[in-house]
């Protein structure tokens, strides 16, 4: 189905090309948040783990803080990543194609609720960095700078891949609600 826009998106958008592309990225980053997911779930019990046998062997506790704040970072990534694998692996291309559309839209957003709980996570990452004495001042401002470069990665990589497939939901949305 080809949809014919109005004079001010004058281009064609077809549909199924988009629900075909919509479910490669579906499918793409369902792949991706599990391998993620599985990377997390191997670390929480190693990182524990080791935490544990230094604080059993050495008795020292002044490391404990910042090693909690790590751990406490891998879990709420694994829960994101959890969340964004079974979203991303349950989508139900059956719905209506304006419902379909909708949830295609919200599904690309670059900023949702559960970006707030991955920045929680990085704060708790940064947090733990910071707690960390043998971890130099430039190094630390290092690993931030590294954190603002991701972001303005994973931005450039939502722009040029993510949002055309999100505006041209939108814009197929606002087409089949003006019928």
């Amino acid at each position: 189905m080809i949809m014919n826009l109005d004079k001010n998106n004058a281009a064609k958008i077809n549909l199924e090309e988009l629900v075909s592309k919509l479910k490669a990225e579906d499918t793409r980053y369902s792949r991706l948040t599990r391998g993620l997911l599985i990377s997390y779930l191997i670390l929480i019990p190693i990182y524990s783990i080791t935490i544990l046998v230094d604080v059993l062997q050495t008795g020292d506790l002044t490391g404990l803080a910042e090693s909690i704040c790590f751990v406490i970072s891998f879990v709420i990534f694994a829960l994101v990543m959890r969340n964004l694998y079974k979203e991303y692996k349950n989508v139900n291309y059956s719905l209506s194609i304006i419902k379909m559309l909708k949830e295609a839209a919200k599904r690309y957003q670059p900023f949702r609720f559960k970006t707030l709980w991955a920045i929680l996570a990085v704060l708790f990452m940064v947090t733990g960095i910071f707690l960390n004495p043998s971890i130099s001042v430039v190094s630390r401002f290092i690993v931030i700078g590294l954190f603002i470069v991701a972001i303005i990665v994973g931005l450039t990589i939502w722009f040029i891949k993510y949002k055309p497939l999100r505006d041209k939901a939108l814009i197929l949305i606002n087409e089949l609600e003006k019928e």
